[in-house]
């Protein structure tokens, strides 16, 4: 069984559309009365599939299949969830192992079957026309196809992640990035994600088969949607307009409960919100 949207699972109300957003059409005005932090802990770390139960026993089957065949693939999954959301390197990733440690040749090849078991999905580099002749990192970003994963291999609970905010956030980008994969098949998207070297980072930029540009940043709410925006507001007047058939548009995907867009265009929109 594949992973299933927060839509698909009947968590969002879907009264925002991306593909009305990619289409710049006007924000409507939506609420999610039902969600809040505390709830969308429970999601990350809980639900996702039809039902609590069927994602669990889908999530296992995967992780016993793993474990069956060596636990040094345990080592390498843990390594990834710490990095997630990361450019890491393999070199970054071997580190992060510590003892458990694989040589290069090894760690590429349990790379593999991670993702072909359906475990890891990396996000390629998004490298535009910029205005500036600032170097784009060229590595991929290092995603899971759910965040579950990571909370089940480093024995996350809801409650956990209510302790370790930071830790929420970044499971909270996988969990954006696993809906938006599924939001933009309709669109014939691709997604990817930007670094350069001066630190500016979009942690999803998604790009229809017209050649329109969406960036979005993943945000839990309060003072980390500010900063969400000032970095897509920073992208977005980097790229160079007359390489794209309209101007990027700007999305911070939240966990709070109202959509909103603020006075320099950026689009607030609840994850709890959104649909295809």
């Amino acid at each position: 069984m594949g992973v299933l949207s927060l839509a698909e699972g009947g968590q969002s109300t879907q009264a925002i559309s991306l593909a009305s957003l990619v289409e710049k059409k006007r924000l409507v005005a939506a609420v999610n009365e039902a969600m809040t932090i505390p709830r969308m802990a429970e999601v990350i770390a809980l639900e996702g599939f039809s039902s609590i139960e069927e994602r669990g026993e889908a999530l296992d089957s995967r992780l016993r299949a793993l474990r069956k065949n060596t636990t040094r693939l345990g080592s390498t999954l843990r390594a990834y969830s710490q990095l997630l959301g990361t450019h890491a390197s393999m070199a970054a990733l071997r580190r992060a192992m510590g003892s458990a440690a694989l040589d290069r040749t090894t760690l590429s090849s349990y790379h593999r079957v991670l993702e072909a078991g359906g475990i890891i999905r990396d996000l390629p580099p998004y490298t535009p026309m910029l205005t500036s002749p600032t170097p784009v990192l060229q590595a991929p970003c290092r995603q899971l196809t759910d965040p579950v994963i990571a909370c089940s291999v480093l024995a996350f609970s809801a409650n956990d992640l209510l302790d370790d905010l930071a830790t929420m956030d970044r499971l909270f980008t996988t969990l954006c990035v696993r809906d938006l994969r599924r939001y933009s098949q309709p669109l014939g998207a691709t997604l990817g994600s930007y670094r350069d070297k001066s630190g500016l980072t979009c942690d999803c930029v998604i790009t229809d088969r017209r050649g329109r540009v969406a960036l979005v940043a993943p945000a839990l709410g309060g003072s980390l949607i500010e900063r969400a925006a000032a970095r897509l507001v920073k992208l977005a007047g980097k790229l160079d307009e007359s390489s794209l058939p309209d101007p990027a548009v700007l999305i911070v995907l939240t966990a709070e409960r109202y959509a909103y867009t603020r006075s320099d265009g950026v689009h607030v929109v609840p994850l709890a919100c959104l649909g295809w």
